[in-house]
């Protein structure tokens, strides 16, 4: 049985765990500054928690719709695939209560911030590790904020999807 960095369908996913809980942006945004085991705990695989409100900021990695492998020799093979990876973190206080232009645009800006911080320091890092190909991202959820008329049950909160695309690395 191949481990799980190998796995064919399995090391993708791990793979981009591991690089996701070590960059410092990461860390820094789940409150987990040098500690890539404990910013690990804030990445789901597949999304099982009893309160999403609880666990914010946080991520979650899944198969894309992408999963290729083509054998290019006797011995090799070129891999290639898509990942999901979806982020969800709270409003900060700050820019909740009253909602004005400025305060909206704030809490859009800040989100969108944090998450190209994380993405822009996954993709130098998926090339210096050599673990993880990332040759491109897409936004294919969001960024959505909480409906107004649910934040009192769900929380204030904005999310975003990605599908991550890879290339290389056999799996």
């Amino acid at each position: 049985m191949s481990t799980d960095t190998t796995n064919w369908l399995w090391g993708p996913i791990e793979r981009l765990r591991s690089l996701l809980a070590a960059g410092t942006a990461f860390q820094a945004w789940v409150g987990a500054e040098g500690d890539a085991e404990t910013a690990a705990a804030s990445i789901y695989v597949p999304a099982v928690v009893e309160s999403l409100a609880d666990a914010r900021p946080f991520a979650f990695i899944d198969q894309g719709d992408e999963r290729s492998t083509t054998r290019i020799s006797t011995d090799d093979f070129s891999d290639r695939g898509a990942l999901f990876l979806f982020f969800e973190a709270d409003v900060p206080v700050a820019y909740t209560g009253e909602q004005t232009n400025a305060t909206v645009e704030a809490a859009h800006k800040h989100f969108l911030s944090e998450v190209a911080d994380v993405l822009g320091e996954l993709l130098n890092d998926s090339h210096e590790a050599a673990t993880l190909a990332i040759t491109g991202i897409r936004l294919v959820h969001g960024p959505a904020r909480t409906d107004p008329a649910d934040r009192q049950t769900d929380g204030d909160y904005y999310q975003a999807g990605f599908e991550i695309e890879w290339e290389g690395v056999a799996g």
